[in-house]
Formats: C-alpha cells, sequence, structure tokens
C-alpha cells in the first residue's frame, strides 16, 4: 500500500496538527517574557492627594507648645511621604494590590480591637529588603523583601509588626521625646554654654548630638522588641502561624549578607572567547586618591549597621510567646498569588532602579537574579540596556550621576561591582556588553526586545 495516498497524507496531516495543538501552549509559555507593571500614575495622584487632605488636618492638632519645632519634623515626614508617591515607588499592580489589601483584611478581621479605617498597606518597588511604617497611617513592605519571603505566614509576621508601630504610636511618640529632650532645661543651658564658650563649640556641639542619636537609638531598639511583641499576638489570633515569626527574624538576621560573590560572579558572567575578562577590572586603584578604605568593626557596629539589627536577641526574647500556637499552615491564605507575586518581585524590583538610572544598583539585582534565572529574557536585555546606557553617560562625562563609588560602608561584593564600573575604559564598557548579549542569540532571537538591544550594542562597538 502507498503511504502517499490521500487517505495516509490526509491521516498523517491531523496528527501532525494534533501535535501542534499540543505542544503549541508550553512554546508560547516558554517563550513568554517577563515585562514590568505599568505604574498607574492617575492612582498615585489621587491616593497623594487623599493623603495630603489627611496630613493637614493632622497639622491642624499639633500642640501650641513648641509648635514650630513639631511641625518643621511633620513636614519633613510629609515630604517623605509624597515622595513616595511622585517618585512611583508605589507598587500599582493591580494583583498585588489586592493581595495586600486581602493579607491586611485577613490580619484586622481577626483582631476586632484595632481600628481598621486608618490604615493602609502597599507594596513598594524597592530592592531594600526592609518594610516600614512612614506616617499617615501609611506602611510600606519592599518587593526587596517579598523576594526573599518563603512563605504568607512570615509576610503576615512583617506586617503586624509595621501594624504594630502604627497602632503603638511609635513615630508619635519619638517625635514628641525627641522635642521634649531638646527644648527641655537641661538642654537648653548646655546648649548656651556651649553658646558662650570660646573653644572646643564643636566638639562639644558633637558629644551632644551623639548624646541625642544615643538615646534614640535605644529608645527605637526598645519599639522594635514592642513590636514585635505585638506581633506575635497579632498572629497568634490570625490563620498565619505564629511560628514563622521567628524563621522571618532569622530570615532578616542574614538578609543584609550578599548571596553573589563577585569577585568569581563577574568574571563568569562577562568572559567571552573573543573578549576575556580582564582580572584588573575588578582591582583596586592603588593611587593617592584611589582604593578603598576599610572599616574595623565589632561585633555590636557590625549589628547596628544592619537593616535589621538585635534579630538573634528578639528571636530569644519571642520564643516563648510563640508557644501556645498550633497553626501549621504557612500558606493559609493563598499560595498561589504569593508565588506568583514573589516571583516577579526581585525583576520588578530591577524595573525599578533602572527607571530611576541607578545604574551600579541595577547590575547588582540583575547579577543576584541571573544567579536563579541565568537565560531570562527580561533579565539579560536589561543587562545589555544597562550597558549601553553606562557606555552612553561614560562618553559623555556624566557616569557618577548614576554610579556608586567604593566605600568601606558598602557590602564588600557591592564594593568589587562599584569598582569594576570605574575601572573599565570606553571601549571595554562597549565590548563587555556586546559579547555578553551574543551568548544569547541562539537562545533569545525570538524576544524583540533583546533584539533591539543587541542592535544598539553593535552600534556602540562599531562606532
Amino acid at each position: 500500500m502507498n503511504a502517499n495516498t490521500p487517505a495516509n497524507l490526509t491521516g498523517r496531516l491531523a496528527l501532525y496538527l494534533l501535535m501542534a495543538l499540543i505542544c503549541l501552549p508550553a512554546f508560547a509559555k516558554a517563550q513568554e517574557a517577563f515585562l514590568p507593571v505599568i505604574t498607574d500614575s492617575v492612582y498615585l495622584k489621587a491616593q497623594a492627594g487623599s493623603y495630603g487632605d489627611r496630613y493637614k488636618q493632622r497639622m491642624k492638632l499639633l500642640p501650641s507648645k513648641h509648635r514650630n519645632d513639631y511641625q518643621e519634623i511633620y513636614n519633613s515626614r510629609w515630604e517623605h511621604v509624597q515622595q513616595v508617591f511622585d517618585k512611583r515607588e508605589i507598587y500599582t499592580d493591580k494583583k498585588a494590590m489586592a493581595y495586600m489589601d486581602r493579607l491586611l483584611t485577613t490580619i484586622l478581621q481577626a483582631n476586632p480591637q484595632l481600628d481598621a479605617s486608618n490604615i493602609k498597606g502597599y507594596f513598594s518597588r524597592s530592592a531594600v529588603p526592609n518594610a516600614s511604617y512612614i506616617g499617615e497611617g501609611i506602611f510600606l513592605f519592599n518587593l526587596g523583601l517579598l523576594d526573599k519571603m518563603e512563605n504568607e505566614s512570615q509576610v503576615a509576621f512583617v506586617i503586624c509588626h509595621e501594624l504594630a508601630h502604627y497602632y503603638l504610636q511609635h513615630s508619635e511618640n519619638s517625635i514628641r521625646t525627641y522635642v521634649e529632650t531638646v527644648n527641655s532645661p537641661e538642654m537648653q543651658r548646655e546648649l548656651k554654654n556651649i553658646k558662650r564658650s570660646e573653644y572646643g563649640r564643636n566638639a562639644r556641639l558633637d558629644k551632644l548630638a551623639k548624646g541625642i542619636r544615643f538615646n534614640s537609638r535605644r529608645h527605637s531598639r526598645d519599639h522594635e522588641a514592642e513590636a514585635d511583641s505585638m506581633a506575635i499576638v497579632l498572629l497568634k489570633r490570625s490563620p498565619f502561624a505564629a511560628s514563622e515569626g521567628l524563621t522571618a527574624l532569622a530570615l532578616l538576621d542574614r538578609i543584609d549578607s550578599s548571596s553573589v560573590d563577585m569577585a568569581t560572579c563577574l568574571p563568569k558572567t562577562f568572559d567571552a572567547a573573543a573578549y576575556p575578562f580582564k582580572p584588573k577590572w575588578i582591582a583596586k586603584s592603588s593611587g593617592l586618591l584611589g582604593g578603598h578604605a576599610t572599616l574595623k568593626r565589632d561585633a555590636a557596629m557590625a549589628d547596628s549597621l544592619k537593616t535589621h539589627p538585635d534579630c538573634s536577641q528578639r528571636i530569644k526574647l519571642l520564643a516563648p510567646a510563640v508557644n501556645g500556637d498550633t497553626k501549621t499552615s504557612k500558606n493559609p491564605l493563598d499560595a498561589t498569588t504569593f508565588a506568583e507575586l514573589r516571583a516577579r518581585a526581585g525583576r520588578e524590583a530591577v524595573a525599578f532602579t533602572w527607571e530611576n538610572k541607578q545604574y551600579t544598583n541595577c547590575l547588582y539585582l540583575l547579577l543576584e537574579q541571573l544567579q536563579h534565572k541565568p537565560a531570562d529574557p527580561y533579565l539579560v536585555t536589561q543587562m545589555g540596556q544597562v550597558f549601553n546606557a553606562w557606555h552612553a553617560a561614560q562618553r559623555s562625562h556624566t557616569l557618577s550621576r548614576y554610579t556608586d563609588s567604593p566605600s568601606p560602608y558598602n557590602d564588600p561584593n557591592y564594593n568589587t561591582l562599584a569598582q569594576f564600573v570605574q575601572n573599565l575604559y570606553l571601549e571595554d564598557v562597549a565590548a563587555v556588553g556586546y559579547h555578553y548579549l551574543a551568548k544569547f542569540q541562539s537562545q533569545l532571537s525570538q524576544h524583540a526586545p533583546y533584539n533591539e538591544t543587541l542592535k544598539e550594542s553593535t552600534r556602540i562597538l562599531q562606532q
């Protein structure tokens, strides 16, 4: 029987079509590339206006005593709140905002003694692994922290911690304490004595300021312990597992440590057969004005410089309070949405640094994300775009506006990256960027943004 008879050809064609229909969704999914969420500027403007009205009402209620001092501090705090909206830091993805509302509502409904009328949470596009209460009933949960969270219960603990700061009025209490301290008779006498003194004014003023900062730091750490304690109480009443509060703190204790060894990562990422990586690109400058100092830090200082200090001690204090909570579900609300948002969080933070032209920070986040997603179309393309912009800035002698210099206060791995940015000549930037992109041609040839970025990189190399 002839294999090419009309009947057999029709059957084979039907089989091919069936296979194509089966494979098409998988192929399309494989070709999907991450796209950052477009910020809803209209929404942010409306929200900022609403909070502005609330702020104006607050200012009318300030104490008459030392009113100018209070006004100056609250003005400064409001300026920060306003910048969060003006600089488009709020993550306006509808699914993310709805999820934050659900998390907050779940916690507040389990704690009906709390007034839920004036508190609102937002995800922030910041890459800093932190959360914060910023005033006016607003707390922010940074995408840089969401990227590191392991489950919903850890997220809920952090939210409960920020709620505690709000309900215990830690910010307002700190402001009042500061104003009362500065205007106390003892402080005023000391300031008058310093003003009358002929010598050592700066040293005495510095000592006085250090004393205020020390007391402020001590009160701040007391506030953290109080917020932790209240957070566990709120969490135990909710569907979330209170024990995950301790694992969240343990995670926060090491979250400031870099996960990327730049001395290894940079050569591995940017070495190319046609343009080998040169060790001198990450070598410290040795001239009079080059290099960067290192700080000798004792354990107390190292802990004080963390984004989240005292975590080990905070865990010890909280452990007894967790006893009695038998809930074991770490994701009792919506594990799927948590996983989806967490998967996007790191790349959304990359997009925010790129939008703000923070090239060194953007490079750092890209290299961190690429450890887990080595051929991600968005990350690879974004890396190429940073190099192209880096070249343009270096050529116009404006690079220092967008990059960070090595500093003794930076993480050593961040300093290695900053040194790399400083060390490359203009022709190196063009070549390294091009050869990095070229390695992905076979994998990303169907990704239009990649092709456009590679085309621009090629043009720069050929200049």
